[in-house]
């Protein structure tokens, strides 16, 4: 198996000779890597990092019904459509002018998939007054995990079911030759 250095693969050292009359060590395995691990209970960013992920900003900003749509329908596991979100909440939030009332309860279904923390008040009460941070922070939230909000649902299923983990492929030397520094 081949260390990693800058995200390039280079070759383990050979393991030194053992001795006469001394036990051979245990094989060391490496623990599993995880892309976008981010521990069950815990937020991976703050409501107020904002501008840490300019596509999940400006979505929320700009399009906050698109921003909305879009978790939405992960977070209910494909049951809303994007669209049907995304019209429900511009159409309360518009009439109304309090989309608030519509869009924090998906925000609690997000925190009861990956069993983070807070409650129900507060999740209306940071829809009313900061509906626009509140969407960002659940978009990266999603994309810290590993789903792409903007495929949807089914195609994130796809990419999962494929095994692919929507990381870009590791730049890697061809067979029977390694890469050095």
């Amino acid at each position: 198996m081949a260390a990693e250095t800058y995200g390039y693969p280079v070759p383990n050292p050979a393991p030194a000779p053992v001795p006469a009359g001394y036990p051979a060590p245990a094989p060391t395995v490496p623990p599993p890597v995880q892309f976008n691990a981010v521990p069950m209970g815990a937020w991976s960013t703050g409501c107020c990092a904002c501008f840490d992920d300019m596509e999940a900003c400006c979505c929320a900003f700009w399009c906050p019904c698109v921003s909305f749509g879009r978790v939405a329908e992960i977070v209910t596991d494909g049951n809303v459509a994007m669209e049907e979100a995304c019209a429900l909440w511009a159409l309360v939030a518009f009439c109304i002018g309090a989309g608030c009332v519509y869009s924090f309860g998906f925000r609690t279904k997000l925190r009861a998939k990956y069993n983070l923390p807070g409650d129900t008040i507060n999740d209306l009460l940071l829809h009313w007054c900061c509906g626009c941070c509140s969407f960002s922070q659940e978009y990266r939230e999603l994309k810290n995990r590993g789903w792409i909000p903007s495929d949807g649902y089914k195609a994130n299923i796809t990419r999962f079911q494929m095994g692919n983990s929507g990381m870009p492929p590791l730049n890697t030397a061809p067979e029977n030759q390694f890469m050095s520094k």
